[in-house]
């Protein structure tokens, strides 16, 4: 069954994927003109981009009221939703192929070859790839379309009191003292796990702790989805 509703939804977003996997194709293609992109920037921004692929095509079925006609099928709404993030795994995962590809064989490329085919950089990459999927699927199960972009507005609200934070105030101000100081403990942190990648034992256990996080942000998702009225 899980096999059939991944194929559902590949088959009638075909088009879809095919249209953002051809526009995101390209945005990496032109990213890699940039003088000064580095590896590890170039992941994080293709694991971001590669885990909204799948995204829009599970939103689809919210988007043509589809769920209700899925659930009644001889179908659970768990089965349902565990189709959902196996196949935003799947193809988050096959888009990172992709980028990387791109980022191996474009002839304008910058990157060096060597770094961007470090384990650090693809686990950064597959990261943000599972991060992203683990924050948005819930939000989008229960909340349907309006999720996601309630999602999108508040990371991109975030991202502007991020810049003001860090725009030239008064030294002396409290809030900039301590808004700065976060900024600056969220860059080690992620220093910090980038260069820690590196060690095999790191790495594993920086695995397990996402698949925990995936599991948890699954359960969320099933619990919501259950509770929806469909």
């Amino acid at each position: 069954m899980l096999r059939n509703l991944i194929a559902k939804d590949l088959i009638l977003g075909q088009r879809m994927l095919a249209l953002n996997g051809g526009i995101f194709t390209l945005y990496f293609a032109a990213l890699l003109m940039l003088e000064h992109v580095a590896a590890g920037g170039y992941a994080a921004i293709a694991g971001l981009m590669c885990a909204f692929l799948p995204v829009t095509v599970i939103a689809r079925d919210d988007k043509f009221k589809a769920n209700a006609l899925i659930c009644s099928l001889p179908v659970t709404r768990s089965a349902v939703v565990l189709a959902r993030y196996i196949q935003g795994l799947a193809l988050g995962l096959l888009g990172l192929v992709v980028a990387f590809i791109v980022g191996v064989i474009a002839p304008w490329s910058a990157l060096d070859t060597a770094e961007l085919l470090t384990g650090c950089t693809v686990m950064a990459a597959v990261t943000v790839v599972a991060i992203t999927l683990a924050l948005v699927l819930p939000l989008l199960q229960r909340f349907g379309f309006i999720g996601l972009l309630g999602f999108l507005l508040a990371a991109q609200f975030l991202g502007v009191v991020l810049m003001l934070a860090t725009m030239a105030l008064e030294p002396a101000n409290f809030f900039r003292h301590g808004t700065s100081a976060a900024i600056l403990s969220v860059r080690r942190l992620a220093v910090w796990v980038y260069a820690g990648l590196n060690t095999p034992g790191f790495a594993v256990v920086w695995t397990i702790l996402l698949g925990a996080l995936l599991t948890l942000s699954f359960w969320v998702a099933r619990m919501a989805f259950a509770r929806r009225d469909l």
